[in-house]
């Protein structure tokens, strides 16, 4: 009887385990236009040479509903994160090393 019932603890234990790995849910993968205004607007709230890059400057894209329209048209223009991130660096490789 003791045999039994370890078999069938151990066949529990394995299945429960099995069905705990395999019920993960996929995580949510950001929208490209989502990374491009992370990547803007950190490096508009955090970069040292802020004040030196003009499409990081708060008069070429204001917060408001006008203006916004054209932060997304410029972000859009981008499909590769990387490159929006060095282009909108200060000298690259120059002087932000």
């Amino acid at each position: 009887m003791r045999r039994n019932s370890t078999f069938v603890f151990l066949f529990l234990a394995v299945v429960f385990s099995l069905l705990i790995t395999n019920c993960k849910k996929d995580k949510a993968v950001p929208e490209p236009d989502q990374i491009n205004k992370f990547i803007w607007n950190g490096l508009r709230d955090y970069y040292l040479w802020v004040d030196n890059v003009p499409n990081l400057t708060n008069a070429r894209f204001q917060q408001n509903d006008r203006n916004n329209d054209d932060l997304k048209t410029f972000l859009n223009q981008y499909t590769d994160h990387e490159k929006l991130f060095h282009d909108l660096l200060y000298k690259y490789k120059e002087v932000d090393k």
